[in-house]
């Protein structure tokens, strides 16, 4: 493969610098969220201090802030990733042309959080069979843990497969999201040595970001990771 990590780290570090705009984007996103997470805080102790004698609706403010959360942060993957695949520096036209591509981006992103949270139901699922069946089977520590980490593996495995590339894809070349996905899976087999290497990237970097204080670990994240990881797909696929 033609691809070289350290050389599309440091193209997408240089691109990033001369796209002013991306920055501006960022910020202005974060700002939302930062605006947003103060809102959920708010009815969050209000939920706590009042009891709210109907379930129901504690249901459905949840299920909208959740919705309403996963829209805003597919606009923003969205026009961050359509700025780096066509080379738009302008800021409204940035915004115009990516909305066409939010829906999509919003289905995507609730897809791959399903299979995400999968991952953790199906590894409850077994912890709680071997439980039930702990005096039939016999299993010892070691073995359940390998068994449950290959389950986890496995799960976390096919997110990776099919939804690393998958936005990116997406905009890039103007596809659905089945065919998005299908392409993802085709360029990771061919590249999975590359893209396991994007994923530890990502999965170290979060795990320094998660020693930093909330806001100053989300203002990193939106403000400079994000933007960084959106360069660093599209010039991964882009042929």
């Amino acid at each position: 493969m033609e691809n070289s990590i350290l050389k599309n780290l440091r193209d997408s570090y240089f691109e990033l610098l001369n796209k002013k705009v991306v920055f501006l984007i960022s910020f202005i996103f974060f700002l939302v969220l930062f605006i947003l997470s103060k809102v959920y805080t708010k009815i969050n102790e209000f939920f706590q201090i009042n009891s709210i004698p109907n379930k129901f609706l504690l249901y459905i403010v949840l299920a909208i802030s959740f919705i309403f959360l996963i829209l805003v942060i597919s606009a923003f993957i969205s026009v961050i990733i359509y700025v780096f695949s066509n080379n738009d520096k302008n800021l409204i036209s940035s915004i115009k042309n990516s909305s066409g591509f939010w829906l999509k981006c919003s289905l995507t992103i609730l897809i791959f959080i399903i299979l995400f949270n999968l991952a953790n139901f199906s590894l409850l699922i077994f912890t709680k069979f071997m439980i039930s069946f702990k005096q039939i089977i016999e299993i010892s520590e070691n073995s359940f843990r390998l068994i449950s980490f290959l389950i986890y593996f496995l799960w976390l495995s096919l997110v990776i497969i099919f939804f690393t590339y998958s936005i990116p894809f997406m905009i890039y070349r103007r596809i659905g999201i089945i065919q998005s996905m299908k392409e993802s899976f085709k360029f990771t087999k061919k590249n999975y040595i590359y893209t396991l290497k994007l994923s530890l990237l990502l999965f170290i970097i979060l795990q320094i970001l998660a020693y930093l204080p909330n806001n100053i670990s989300l203002a990193i994240n939106i403000i400079l990771l994000t933007p960084f990881y959106a360069s660093l797909l599209i010039k991964s696929i882009r042929k």
